[in-house]
């Protein structure tokens, strides 16, 4: 099965519906994002795969996307086209040398919303549009939740036992707060919401990436969107190095070496009692 016959399939069932991450990792999507209108903007609402460079480029006007990406039919670019060109403009320098494709979708038009997708390597396929957006609507209609899931207060008490679990925070707002501090700093001030979008489709990404490094039976919550709680039943003391070397290596996945020692690590304290890591939980 093709990578865009991959898409258009059904997720798995251990898939969570209003994760567009693991949608896209399911799909094989390496790089991958959904542009959403903001009032008479464009920007990514949603990413996968995609450096902070390439996100905040991805502010543009909707007059631009209603003229380069209209109608309900795929669009495919190749490097050499000329239409390739006019879109390497929303990638940053990494993405911009090393994309040779681009695939788009307009998936609706109010609120308009558009799946943009590049690679390296050459695309397979081109599913059904309306199948492709008959699975990939539903997943960002879908309101996300990086808090308490219901039972989760029930598993992990079942799964303390006498070790206990280690509590971690990792904060990425210092990092945010350097990214919008930039060249467009401007921009921002003026344009709230904008912020807010792009800050949040930063934290999405890293936040699944978190994920990963403490797959269950770890729990990853986070309340305020720059700061990540985790209870980590498997982490061990004599692993601390080797954890945040992680966290590390995942952070230059999307932020630059220099953002990513800005991410703030703390914990590896050990608490026994459930209701010390209840408490750590609900205050964020």
């Amino acid at each position: 099965m093709g990578l865009f016959e991959r898409a258009a399939a059904r997720p798995p069932e251990n898939s969570l519906p209003s994760d567009f991450q693991q949608w896209a990792e399911f799909c094989g999507f390496a790089h991958c994002g959904v542009l959403c209108a903001a009032q008479k903007i464009m920007l990514l609402k949603h990413a996968h795969g995609i450096d902070v460079e390439t996100i905040l480029k991805s502010i543009s006007t909707s007059d631009f996307w209603a003229g380069s990406a209209a109608g309900d039919e795929w669009i495919f670019l190749e490097r050499g086209s000329e239409r390739f060109a006019g879109f390497l403009q929303f990638l940053g320098s990494v993405a911009k040398e090393k994309s040779e494709r681009i695939a788009i979708l307009r998936l609706r038009e109010n609120p308009a919303a558009i799946f943009f997708t590049y690679d390296s390597s050459e695309f397979q396929s081109l599913p059904n549009e309306e199948d492709f957006r008959r699975a990939l609507l539903p997943i960002l209609e879908s309101k996300k939740n990086f808090f308490f899931r219901a039972g989760d207060e029930k598993k992990i008490s079942g799964l303390l036992g006498s070790a206990g679990a280690f509590l971690i925070t990792i904060s990425l707002d210092a990092a945010l707060k350097e990214i919008f501090s930039g060249e467009e700093k401007d921009f921002f001030s003026e344009n709230p919401k904008a912020k807010e979008i792009l800050s949040n489709a930063i934290f999405e990404e890293f936040f699944f990436e978190a994920k990963k490094i403490f797959p269950w039976p770890d729990f990853v919550f986070s309340k305020n969107l720059s700061k990540i709680n985790i209870v980590s039943i498997l982490a061990q003391k004599k692993f601390e190095d080797a954890a945040r070397k992680k966290i590390f290596d995942a952070s230059k996945k999307i932020f630059t070496a220099s953002l990513a020692t800005k991410i703030e690590v703390d914990g590896f304290s050990r608490k026994r009692r459930a209701e010390e890591i209840f408490s750590y939980i609900l205050r964020g």
